[in-house]
């Protein structure tokens, strides 16, 4: 409706009703993974800092960029702690409530690529 409005010169403005908010600044932290949160959290931290200015974990003592990730149904069989990597061909690793897959990374140094690609190149066991 409101794009409509616009469109034919109709729309009427508006004053803001209520106060405003305010948003704090980004930092390192706030860019930091926590795999201790849950897998939901995390997701949304990726998306919203994708791809400017990118969310990332410390992964072999190297800051690694993560820009895409989804959720994981809980159907993986171990014992895993948070941030472990589970071994197979896809990046998956444990949350504090489940699994997330890292669909897009890029290691410290290097270009930006698929999850199962940086695994075969890559044995990484946890990411911290």
């Amino acid at each position: 409706d409101t794009l409509k409005s616009l469109e034919e010169g109709t729309l009427v403005p508006e004053k803001q009703k209520g106060e405003s908010c305010y948003a704090s600044m980004i930092t390192n932290e706030t860019r930091k993974i926590d795999f201790t949160d849950s897998a939901k959290n995390i997701v949304n931290r990726v998306r919203g800092l994708s791809p400017i200015p990118t969310a990332y974990a410390i992964c072999g003592g190297k800051n690694t960029k993560i820009f895409k990730a989804s959720i994981v149904e809980n159907t993986i069989k171990g014992d895993f702690e948070c941030g472990q990597v589970v071994p197979g061909k896809e990046l998956i690793v444990r949350t504090g409530d489940g699994f997330i897959r890292i669909d897009e990374i890029q290691p410290e140094g290097k270009k930006r690529m698929g999850g199962a690609d940086f695994l075969r190149g890559n044995k990484p066991e946890k990411f911290e």
